[in-house]
């Protein structure tokens, strides 16, 4: 069995979050409802762990690893445009040259690197033709 999500707390709390923004009134008690959308069920510590052995049965938990590592490379990615917007702003404030030091180009290109090392390996371990946990999907994607 996979990994249990309820120790990366901030994924099942940011989509919960979204859950509850995007509906009017939010209904804790999740049998009451006709069904389980996609969101309740990462949140859902239970419901996570049933849904994981059933993709284990289907033959497809990495699916589900997949759309976790993209979760994670969207959550990276933010705070790498976050970190380089501040670089942009700093740049303002202090000088046209602040930009151009070797140091912040250094920091700017790890920035940059990290989120290529995080697409290659989200590629290698998922898409490629090679890869550990190939997902099933089109070769025109």
């Amino acid at each position: 069995m996979m990994t249990v999500w309820a120790t990366e707390s901030w994924l099942p709390y940011k989509l919960t979050k979204e859950s509850i923004r995007s509906r009017k009134s939010f209904d804790i008690n999740f049998q009451k409802e006709m069904g389980y959308s996609f969101v309740h069920i990462l949140a859902n510590p239970k419901l996570l762990r049933l849904f994981e052995s059933h993709l284990v049965k289907e033959w497809a938990p990495e699916n589900l690893r997949f759309y976790k590592a993209i979760i994670h490379f969207e959550k990276e990615t933010q705070s790498n445009i976050d970190l380089l917007a501040n670089i942009k702003r700093n740049s303002r404030k202090f000088s046209p040259r602040f930009i151009s030091t070797s140091k912040t180009k250094d920091y700017i290109h790890s920035i940059l690197n990290s989120t290529n090392q995080s697409i290659f390996v989200i590629y290698k371990k998922f898409i490629g033709s090679r890869a550990e946990s190939q997902i099933n999907i089109g070769h025109r994607i």
